[in-house]
């Protein structure tokens, strides 16, 4: 691993115990630096600010749960992971959550469930008009996404509504196969 890359690491893991102990809000660039161990411009020669650092923790582990294995597993099994990712970083994420205005969590988390439903779609083989494809996924997206807020908010287990969570993605999908097709 290039050197870097250890050290933007090094910074997302000080600034993730930080944001379990304190709020988004109140953290600076000196506490997360302090904790780090490392100098201030160290910090800077990797990021912007905390907000770049936190986008790049969005984009660089939670991202890598769905939109890199997309074209190595199938859409269950990559929400079952998801799940399971979420659980072991429950303290961290139920803060993330929070995070309002500026790169909040809710946006980006919202747009990998998209691109979840939309290799759900696809693997199903449901054949639709883009315009209903479109209003499925954006629906399905925003609410699977608050599914998973609102139970990371109160600390609830989120692997044990894999399950449930599969059937009523897979219920939605059957219908709209066998209810729709390309010349509605």
């Amino acid at each position: 691993m290039k050197k870097s890359m250890v050290t933007k690491k090094k910074i997302a893991d000080a600034f993730k115990e930080l944001m379990v102990k304190n709020d988004f809000e109140k953290l600076t660039t000196t506490d997360i630096t302090t904790y780090a161990n490392i100098r201030r411009q160290t910090f800077y020669n990797h990021f912007k600010d905390k907000y770049d650092l936190i986008i790049w923790i969005f984009e660089n582990e939670l991202e890598q749960q769905i939109t890199h294995h997309l074209h190595n597993y199938t859409w269950k099994i990559i929400l079952t992971q998801l799940l399971k990712y979420i659980d072991t970083r429950q303290e961290f994420y139920s803060k993330v959550f929070l995070i309002l205005g500026q790169n909040n969590f809710d946006d980006f988390f919202t747009e990998q469930c998209h691109y979840l439903l939309e290799m759900a779609i696809k693997e199903k083989k449901v054949d639709i008009t883009p315009y209903l494809k479109q209003s499925f996924i954006m629906y399905n997206a925003s609410a699977l996404s608050k599914f998973i807020k609102s139970y990371c908010l109160i600390k609830e287990p989120l692997a044990y509504h894999a399950d449930e969570l599969i059937i009523f993605i897979s219920s939605q999908l059957n219908d709209l196969k066998h209810t729709y097709n390309k010349s509605h």
